[in-house]
């Protein structure tokens, strides 16, 4: 074989074994790679899910958004009818001191 030296059985073994060895580690961080993607992808559908029950919806904020504002304005009635009292009041004690 023109002076090549031709391998071992044992070196053969050992070069089988490193494949295979390599192979098993692979195959391991393959299964481990699957495993949490299977995760990440049980926590996403349970973040949609909840995602889902807490939304609010357009027509719900408006409600809101309406509610609060004459809740605002029913307040900004009331300081007004208070502030033209104490100045209807304050107006009559004058008159009275002054005449």
């Amino acid at each position: 074989m023109n002076g090549a030296a031709t391998p071992t059985w044992y070196e053969l073994a050992l070069v089988c074994g490193g494949i295979v060895g390599a192979g098993a580690i692979v195959a391991g961080f393959t299964a481990w790679l699957w495993g949490q993607l299977g995760r990440q992808q049980r926590d996403l559908s349970e973040f949609k899910v909840d995602v889902a029950r807490q939304y609010v919806t357009t027509d719900a904020l408006v409600q809101v958004e309406t509610r609060l504002i004459d809740a605002i304005n029913r307040m900004a009635d009331r300081f007004d009818r208070v502030m033209d009292a104490l100045l209807r009041r304050t107006g009559d004690d004058t008159q009275a001191r002054g005449s």
